[in-house]
């Protein structure tokens, strides 16, 4: 016994610690240490045999695109060296030339008809005289008709123009307008000399202008005053103007100096586009343009008949005040044209 104490001795102290935590877990009122229940039902584990499902086939490679054969790079080969020329013996009497023989000839598979020969279109004479009758409409109120003529003899030529009103309008526009002009035919067209502008029963409103081709001067008048200026070439009046395209293509030339009598100006005109016309006469094919002085109270447009080398067959006029006429072919008599020849 007392061997067992001597071995216990070594841990008198691990015992006296734990007597005290028992002292004091009793003088505190009974706490209860709580151990892990063990004793719960034991977890069924259920197991059921059945057929494994079909192995998956392997998968197939992709197939491989065969690879297009590069073929390799010519190796780079110096230029050849031309070695001197060296006289050729004299051919002997009885060497004989060797010829290569011709090359086929290729054929695409169609039939080429080459007999066709392209030919100029023959240039037309230029007219002798046309004639044109219109029906006019005032802008604002008023009608009346127009005729304009053109005749040529000798190279030089003739153009005159006269309107006036009719039915009611005739009683509150009496008279006539008249405008004349004359000049020569040169290989550019008209070459005015004069230029007129009259209105019967009122001199005061007179206008002419007058052509000097040698001294390059134009002189202009009317019932106040005259005026002189330089005289460029291609210069034309506004009667000229609108029968210049029997000569010169509408498009050839887009730029003119005109003169009405009472003052010169630089105008520009511009193609508006191809037009069906419908007038008396039936449908007309027309080239449809626009002069312009660069003033927008003004306006004048023209319509030339492409069938009756472009003479015109309706014209609208617009003066800066608002007045204006508007003229629209209603007969053409021309010794091109045997059809509308009287």
């Amino acid at each position: 016994m007392k061997n067992f104490y001597l071995r216990l001795y070594p841990f008198r102290w691990l015992f006296a610690f734990a007597v005290s935590i028992l002292l004091h877990l009793a003088l505190l009122g009974g706490a209860s240490l709580d151990w892990p229940d063990l004793s719960s039902s034991p977890v069924i584990i259920e197991a059921q045999l059945v057929q494994p499902p079909p192995p998956l086939p392997p998968p197939q490679p992709k197939p491989r695109l065969a690879k297009k054969a590069i073929p390799p790079k010519p190796a780079p080969t110096a230029a050849p060296v031309t070695p001197p020329a060296t006289p050729s013996p004299a051919p002997s009497a009885t060497a004989t030339n060797v010829v290569a023989p011709p090359a086929p000839e290729m054929h695409s598979g169609v039939d080429l008809d080459t007999s066709y020969v392209f030919e100029d279109a023959p240039s037309l004479p230029p007219p002798k005289w046309v004639e044109t009758d219109f029906d006019v409409k005032r802008i604002g109120f008023g009608s009346g008709v127009a005729r304009y003529r053109y005749q040529s003899d000798n190279g030089n030529y003739q153009l005159t123009s006269e309107m006036e009103a009719s039915g009611l309008a005739s009683l509150a526009f009496s008279g006539k307008r008249i405008e004349k002009s004359q000049g020569q035919i040169t290989p550019h067209g008209l070459q005015p000399n004069q230029y007129r502008y009259d209105l019967t029963g009122k001199p005061e409103k007179f206008q002419q202008a007058d052509f000097d081709w040698n001294a390059k001067k134009l002189t202009i008048k009317s019932a106040k005053d005259e005026q002189s200026f330089a005289l460029e070439n291609g210069t034309l009046d506004f009667l000229s103007f609108l029968y210049q395209f029997m000569f010169v293509g509408p498009l050839d030339v887009m730029q003119y100096t005109l003169t009405n009598g009472k003052a010169v100006r630089h105008y520009e005109y511009h193609f508006l586009g191809e037009e069906k016309l419908t007038t008396k006469l039936g449908e007309l094919n027309t080239l449809h343009i626009a002069k312009s002085s660069g003033d927008p109270d003004e306006k004048t447009e023209v319509w030339l008949a492409a069938d009756y080398r472009y003479i015109p067959v309706k014209i609208i006029k617009i003066a800066k005040d608002g007045t204006g006429f508007e003229f629209l072919v209603s007969r053409i008599s021309a010794d091109f044209n045997h059809e509308h020849r009287p």
